[in-house]
C-alpha cells in the first residue's frame, strides 16, 4: 500500500444527513458532501470537492460513480456509491488510486536493492501525486553504476498496491 492510499471500502454505512424533497431521489448536494467527509482523510492529496451526476435515483443498491476531484491540479479520482435500505446509508469505494511518485520511487529502489544488492537512484517523475485506475503503469528510471534503465511499476488495486517489471539483470 502506498502512502495513505484508500481503502477500498471507505464508508460502510455512511449515513446521509438529507434527501431531497422527492421521494425517489438523494440530495445530490449532500451526498457530494458526505462522499467527501470519508473520501478526503483517507487520500494523500487535499479533496476540492465531489461531484456526482443528478439526481441520484433513490434505491437499495442503485450505484452512482461521483467524482473526487484533487487539489492543486491533482486529477480526480473515482468513487463509487453504493446505496443500501431505503438510501439513508451508502458504501463508498474508491475505484482509483490515489499514489505519491516519491513512494513510488521509494519502493521501487528497496525492490532493486533487495534485488541486486547494489545501490541505485531512482527518478519516478516529478508530479506530486497521480491518479491510477489498477493496471495503470508508471515508468521510472533506475540508475547504476552500471547504467540506467527504465522501470515499469504498476498499479495493482484502488488501495495503491504496486508490482515492479525489474527485467533482466
Amino acid at each position: 500500500m502506498i502512502g495513505r492510499a484508500a481503502a477500498l471500502v471507505l464508508g460502510a454505512g455512511l449515513v446521509l444527513g438529507a434527501c431531497s424533497d422527492a421521494a425517489d431521489s438523494l440530495d445530490t448536494s449532500a451526498t457530494e458532501r458526505a462522499v467527501e467527509r470519508v473520501v478526503e482523510p483517507r487520500l494523500v492529496a487535499e479533496v476540492d470537492e465531489v461531484t456526482c451526476p443528478s439526481p441520484i435515483t433513490r434505491g437499495d443498491g442503485e450505484t452512482v460513480t461521483c467524482r473526487a476531484v484533487l487539489a492543486d491540479d491533482g486529477g480526480s479520482a473515482r468513487v463509487r456509491v453504493i446505496q443500501r435500505g431505503d438510501g439513508d446509508q451508502v458504501d463508498v469505494e474508491l475505484l482509483d488510486a490515489v499514489v505519491e511518485r516519491s513512494e513510488v520511487g521509494r519502493q521501487l529502489h528497496e525492490a532493486l536493492v533487495a534485488t541486486y544488492a547494489r545501490s541505485f537512484t531512482v527518478d519516478c517523475g516529478a508530479d506530486e501525486v497521480v491518479v491510477a485506475a489498477p493496471g495503470t503503469t508508471i515508468t521510472c528510471t533506475a540508475t547504476d553504476d552500471g547504467g540506467r534503465r527504465e522501470v515499469t511499476a504498476t498499479v495493482a488495486d484502488a488501495t495503491g498496491t504496486l508490482s515492479f517489471d525489474l527485467g533482466g539483470g
